[in-house]
């Protein structure tokens, strides 16, 4: 056994190979020199010697949201007056046009509350008319007629008075005639005066306070009137623009939203049904203090979510609220509200879209399409800010150039001061 063991060759016989010892030892030494080379006289190893190529790709930062799809605007149909709904062509849930006829009103009994406005608004017009002409009325004629009358007995018997005067002077008639007739014309004189108060009086029922009252009444009545007239020109209730309808937010006092039947009777002002409109689409999502000076509005967000797959919508940031959501504990932080309108959808797209869903929203909020990106190793710090060791070509002399940082990537950071090139990475180790 013992003479087996002894008898055994070697793995390799460098006797046999002298090119390869000669190999070996070249190595070793290229080796010792690379080492060497790395060697400062702080200890560190430096590799200065690997240059790559500069990327020229796209950065680009998100920020992810949790949101709901809604409706650009949302219309209440209510009840324009007192009636029964005799005709209901749609159910809550339907898609309906521009202009589509959601619900028909039985106006019978409103058509007595507009004509009697009307009557109401002759009234006041006849009345305004009569004011207007009120200087020509039978009751200013009277009382000129009346005026007139008692201005001519009263001419008249101070005539008769002066002509008795004269007659009594000469010793013709006696002096109690004069006297009678001195008490005439004073009477008389009295009644002109009143006739006169008479006139002066029924003149100013013309104008003043009674103009100023039959106006208030003739424009309550005519405002009467036409409201009137065009709510029952809403006894047909039609879809202000293309939606969805969903039953009316429920009151207070229900927990349930009521649903509107055919027959129904209902009353002023009563919701019947709300109309979400399709033609342009939101998504909401609350957002944390933390990042929320991360974001502005116009910053562009795709939209993606399981109710829609496989499309991604389009959109932009729209609004942000100025006014958080409280948490209800004080050491969490607060959120805000953060609307996207989404932009145009194709047929498909709507079809699949609908109000309510839930979607992922990315907002971007940095992007450069063609940003140098660099290793991180090869970025290095200075006394005078960060620089890179910078070649246009491998046959160029190298240059120590300045560079601004930018954003992180997975595979590098982007630079600003460098166009594309090579750059020379740096690893240092600890020995």
């Amino acid at each position: 056994m013992l003479s087996l063991l002894s008898r055994r060759k070697p793995w390799i016989d460098f006797k046999n190979y002298p090119g390869l010892v000669f190999l070996f030892f070249v190595g070793v030494s290229i080796a010792f020199v690379l080492f060497s080379k790395g060697f400062k006289s702080n200890g560190e190893l430096i590799y200065m010697d690997t240059w790559v190529p500069v990327s020229v790709g796209k950065v680009e930062n998100t920020i992810g949201l949790i949101g709901k799809i809604s409706a650009s605007s949302v219309t209440t149909i209510t009840a324009p007056f007192d009636a029964v709904i005799s005709d209901l062509p749609f159910a809550v849930g339907d898609e309906v046009a521009k202009d589509s006829l959601i619900a028909r009103l039985d106006s019978s009994q409103y058509q007595v509350k507009v004509r009697q406005a009307l009557a109401e608004l002759i009234k006041a017009e006849q009345e305004m008319s009569e004011l207007e002409n009120w200087g020509s009325s039978d009751e200013v004629a009277r009382a000129r007629r009346v005026e007139a009358n008692a201005k001519l007995n009263f001419e008249d018997s101070k005539r008769k008075l002066q002509d008795a005067q004269r007659l009594l002077d000469r010793g013709i008639v006696p002096r109690i005639e004069v006297e009678s007739l001195s008490q005439q014309v004073k009477l008389n004189y009295i009644e002109l005066q009143a006739s006169r108060s008479d006139l002066k009086a029924a003149i100013a029922k013309g104008g003043g306070h009674n103009m100023k009252v039959a106006s208030i009444n003739l424009k309550n009545a005519r405002f009467n009137y036409q409201k009137t007239s065009e709510l029952l020109k809403q006894s047909d209730l039609r879809s202000p623009y293309k939606g969805v309808l969903f039953a009316p937010v429920p009151n207070q006092s229900k927990r349930t939203n009521e649903v509107i039947q055919k027959g129904q009777y209902v009353s002023q002002g009563t919701p019947l049904v709300q109309i979400a409109k399709l033609d342009e689409l939101f998504a909401s999502a609350l957002i944390s203090e933390v990042d929320l000076q991360k974001i502005s509005t116009g910053m562009s967000v795709s939209l993606t979510g399981e109710g829609f797959r496989p499309y991604v919508l389009k959109g932009r940031v729209q609004s942000i609220s100025l006014r958080g959501i409280e948490a209800d504990i004080t050491t969490e932080p607060t959120y805000y509200n953060v609307v996207v309108s989404i932009g145009g959808l194709s047929k498909e797209q709507s079809r699949l879209v609908r109000i309510g869903l839930t979607a992922k929203l990315n907002i971007v909020t940095y992007i450069n399409e063609k940003a140098i990106i660099v290793p991180f190793d090869s970025v290095l710090d200075g006394d005078e800010g960060a620089f890179v060791y910078y070649k246009e070509s491998i046959d160029l002399p190298e240059r120590k150039v300045r560079v601004r940082i930018g954003q992180s990537t997975s595979h590098g950071i982007e630079i600003f001061g460098v166009g594309p090139g090579l750059v020379k990475k740096v690893v240092t180790t600890s020995p």
